[in-house]
């Protein structure tokens, strides 16, 4: 498979994060993560992970809102990948959202996700 084909492939899981956060449900974004997979992010200078199912909850209860993802970047490899996008809630804010994928014989899943909150200036 080439790269292009291998980015294509790994973008199915993204798009299907993204539904999640659109519609917004966990529903179609559940879909897109392994079992096991955490979230990680900095609170208050401190590392904070937690297992994915906490971002299932928070998307079901954000609620109807307008939300734009821009994909910053895409780096595979046959079986790992990661990609960056910037994630604009109009109640929420703003993030960078990044994403680490492994291939398996189901297809690619993303295994963790990390982000960071992205100040207004």
């Amino acid at each position: 498979m080439s790269e292009e084909e291998t980015k294509k492939e790994v973008l199915k899981a993204i798009e299907l994060y993204i539904e999640g956060g659109k519609n917004p449900s966990s529903g179609a974004s559940k879909k897109a993560f392994a079992q096991w997979a955490t979230m990680s992010y900095n609170e208050n200078g401190k590392l904070v992970t937690v297992p994915i199912r906490t971002l299932f909850e928070g998307l079901d209860s954000i609620g109807p809102e307008d939300v734009t993802y821009t994909l910053k970047n895409v780096t595979v490899s046959p079986t790992v990948a990661t990609v960056s996008i910037e994630s604009s809630f109009s109640k929420i804010g703003k993030f960078n959202d990044m994403f680490t994928l492994v291939k398996d014989e189901s297809g690619w899943k993303i295994v963790s996700k990390v982000y960071d909150v992205i100040k207004n200036k």
